[in-house]
């Protein structure tokens, strides 16, 4: 066994680790304990403290979601009943025939054909509503007068867009593509000449299908293609009995609700967030935005005109969000309630409610650690208090291990004189010195193996010359079977099972005209051409998987390009438990015997052809004989 690497350790090792483990573990375990439990008691009161305060966090932030569910549910009513007012004056402006005094004289002139003659709409700001008559149809004279009498709407549209913070815009579109809105905006420049206004979502979401009830709703976040971003809209369906004429919409952007959101009263530094019926994000603000990886889309770059509804992507999808998890479920399937949630800025305590008419939802989120903020700052005042006993006992445990390893130092060097003087005497036995004498020691146990030690040289003195004869007569006999192969003239060689040559006996590497050390480690590719060296290989797997030797006669390729044949006997060899380990081969040169075999058989052939003749020869005499003339 190498014994070369192992680790060893000095005497003083020893001693100091016997002071460690009897004296001084015990009194460490003691007081580490104490320590261990007052930790452990800190970080117990602590679970306590972070439990209790959790069931408080999650009702004080249930209690919040309710009251400011509450206050957005009132403002948003209050847009909700300006949209009712409103669509009721639309109905009444559609269907009412239009009288001489309602309106200026002059508001015919505001509207105008666009260039190509394709749309109708006002071309100039003066501080009216804006009016769009998509060319999807023909705009004549019919749909001017339409135009003229929703001019009375626009006092109407002009008071509650500027009583109510909330609402940035006010328009009705109607089912033929008309379109009013206030303020005003450059018609030509947001809305393509034959837009579909009916295709976009702000239109169709009131109609039967989607709004049976025909109450106003709110529609999820959408680009607005008047140019006002990303918004949403309040909106309410204008029937005719059960004809959808129009649909009045009153918008409120995205930037109004997150400003809205931002002045929720809301603790622990938390935020509140506001979900779509289909759980797009409505309004998210900068916190929510750092914890979620968003940016809140507010404004829209408008590089073309907005030809179709346009909503904001999955990311803002709390419901198809992967971090929100089981979150997103009960947000889709529980009207009210709390949950925790782990986002990239850490974990989070959460809290919603449907805000009532809507089917919206607030979610205030708060960060986990802020709620926790004072506990943890108690427990880690106490812990600073353990690492100052640790520290301490440090100290402590320094100045005790150093009279420890004083002492421990005087005993190794009273240990370490009889051992080194052992080690000398194992060194001059190792030298060849077998005949030491044992010196004497205090200590009997180091005495009586000074003595073994010296017995046990003169043991291994004698062993050793007993070892050297034989080691004598194994080289004797080695050199004789060596000198015995050698003299054979036929070609010997061994291999193991790969293929591989082991050794040689000197006719076959002069026969390969190399040294046998040049042989030895090489296989048949290395040494032979490759026309022969396919046959060897399988004659050598033959012998080895049958076990049995086996004679063969082959071609064998000098290196100056000669063949000759060969006799080759391979026989097996095995190890102590009948397992092959390779093969030994004797081949015999019999190119001459094969020759002179050749020249027998070409002889007697010539002399059966002369018989041959001969007997035709004495034939046809005979004939000729008894044949008379």
């Amino acid at each position: 066994m190498d014994t070369s690497h192992r680790k060893t350790e000095p005497l003083l090792s020893w001693i100091w680790r016997s002071y460690f483990r009897t004296a001084l573990i015990p009194l460490l375990l003691v007081e580490v304990g104490l320590i261990v439990l007052f930790l452990l008691a800190n970080n117990l009161a602590k679970d306590e403290n972070i439990d209790t305060l959790r069931k408080h966090a999650n009702d004080d932030l249930t209690q919040i979601a309710r009251r400011e569910t509450a206050v957005l549910h009132r403002r948003l009513e209050s847009v909700t009943q300006s949209t009712r007012v409103f669509a009721s004056a639309v109905r009444r402006a559609l269907l009412a025939p239009l009288k001489a005094d309602e309106i200026p004289p002059q508001e015919s002139e505001r509207y105008a054909y666009d260039p190509e003659g394709v749309s109708y709409y006002t071309p100039q700001d003066d501080g009216g509503a804006a009016v769009f008559y998509s060319g999807i149809l023909t705009v004549g004279e019919k749909e001017r007068a339409k135009v003229l009498r929703t001019a009375r709407l626009d006092p109407l549209m002009r008071d509650l867009q500027q009583s109510n913070p909330l609402i940035d815009q006010i328009y009705l579109n109607t089912s033929d593509s008309l379109n009013r809105i206030y303020p005003f905006i450059d018609a030509l420049k947001h809305y393509p000449p034959k837009m579909d206004i009916p295709s976009f979502n702000f239109y169709y979401e009131a109609d039967a299908r989607h709004n049976p009830s025909r109450e106003p709703v709110w529609t999820d976040v959408y680009v607005d293609p008047a140019g006002q971003g990303w918004m949403v809209s309040n909106i309410a369906p204008v029937y005719h009995g059960d004809v959808l004429e129009a649909v009045v919409g009153l918008d409120v952007t995205v930037s109004t609700l997150v400003e809205g959101i931002l002045a929720l009263q809301i603790p622990w530094q938390g935020f509140g967030v506001l979900i779509g019926k289909e759980g797009t994000i409505l309004a998210l603000p900068p916190a929510g935005e750092r914890d979620l990886g968003l940016t809140e889309l507010k404004q829209h770059p408008y590089a073309e005109w907005v030809r179709k509804d346009t909503f904001k992507p999955d990311d803002f999808n709390v419901y198809k969000r992967q971090d929100f998890g089981r979150l997103g479920a009960s947000l889709q399937n529980a009207a009210n309630g709390a949950g925790e949630i782990i986002l990239k800025t850490g974990g989070k305590l959460t809290a919603w409610e449907t805000v009532p008419g809507t089917a919206w939802k607030l979610l205030i989120v708060v960060p986990v650690e802020n709620i926790y903020a004072q506990t943890v700052e108690l427990n880690r005042r106490l812990k600073e208090l353990g690492l100052v006993l640790v520290a301490g006992l440090v100290l402590f445990y320094i100045v005790f291990f150093a009279v420890l390893y004083l002492r421990a130092r005087r005993m190794s060097g009273f240990l370490a004189a009889p051992v080194s003087q052992i080690n000398a005497m194992v060194e001059r036995i190792g030298a060849g010195d077998y005949g030491v004498f044992p010196p004497s020691f205090p200590v009997r146990e180091l005495d009586e193996s000074a003595r073994s030690l010296a017995a046990m040289g003169r043991h291994l003195g004698e062993s050793n010359r007993a070892l050297l004869d034989i080691q004598d007569c194994m080289a004797r006999e080695h050199a004789l079977l060596r000198s015995l192969i050698d003299s054979i003239p036929d070609l010997i060689f061994y291999k193991d099972t790969a293929g591989v040559y082991l050794g040689c006996n000197a006719a076959f590497a002069h026969s390969l005209q190399r040294n046998e050390s040049d042989i030895e480690g090489k296989s048949d590719s290395e040494l032979f051409p490759k026309r022969a060296v396919s046959a060897f290989r399988d004659i050598d797997r033959q012998v080895l998987a049958s076990g049995q030797a086996r004679r063969d006669e082959e071609w064998f390729y000098q290196p100056d390009g000669r063949r000759i044949v060969l006799e080759t006997l391979r026989t097996p060899y095995r190890d102590q438990a009948g397992n092959v380990l390779g093969l030994i081969g004797v081949s015999r040169d019999i190119d001459q015997r094969k020759q002179l075999e050749k020249a027998l058989a070409r002889a007697k052939e010539d002399a059966e052809s002369a018989n041959r003749a001969k007997s035709e020869f004495l034939a046809a005499m005979s004939h000729e004989i008894r044949t008379p003339l």
